[in-house]
């Protein structure tokens, strides 16, 4: 890949990696404290469904909608600052093609959509130059940033940490409803 195409694209991956390190619980392990009786694949889909009731109620006027990168995100010892300890978070997003859209219009419709379902909802933010807002719910964290002048991203992450029950587990994505996979599964 040649220098003046790798740049845009290396700029547009760091964006997107601080958008997930923002969402992501911020203590060593998830947001929630652990339930035995879930398991990784069930925080996923709360993860999915999240993310699927925002698209539904906010976004439902852009068919360009694609998985954003997925990566298993460790749990951590000592609140985050140590060694991983073999559990996982539950995470997930989709990107979403804004075209033109009014990007300050658009993060505050997924914001009062967000205080209407409950959330915490954190005031608008400025990620560079482009708006972003955050929420938590009791036990996830959500975001929905504009990741460039045509793309956004929704984001979410949390509930407990959880021992995969197999690679499979770990390695696969929450599958979205509204990209016209099967949540049931992943």
């Amino acid at each position: 890949m040649s220098r003046v195409l790798a740049a845009p694209r290396l700029r547009l991956l760091a964006l997107g990696a601080a958008v997930l390190t923002a969402v992501l619980p911020a203590a060593g392990c998830g947001v929630g404290d652990s339930d035995q009786s879930e398991s990784l694949s069930d925080s996923k889909r709360r993860v999915a469904g999240l993310i699927d009731a925002t698209v539904e109620a906010t976004l439902r006027e852009f068919d360009d909608l694609k998985p954003a990168e997925y990566a298993s995100t460790p749990c951590r010892e000592g609140g985050g600052s140590g060694g991983p300890t073999g559990d996982y978070v539950a995470s997930g997003g989709i990107r979403v093609g804004v075209g033109k859209a009014d990007h300050e219009e658009l993060v505050q419709r997924v914001a009062e959509h967000w205080r209407k379902e409950g959330f915490d909802v954190g005031p608008p933010e400025k990620i560079g130059r482009l708006p972003a807002v955050f929420a938590r719910t009791e036990d996830y964290k959500l975001s929905f940033s504009v990741i460039r002048p045509d793309r956004a991203e929704l984001a979410a992450s949390g509930g407990p940490c959880l021992e995969p029950a197999s690679e499979a587990e770990k390695s696969t994505p929450p599958r979205y409803k509204s990209l016209g996979e099967d949540s049931q599964s992943g």
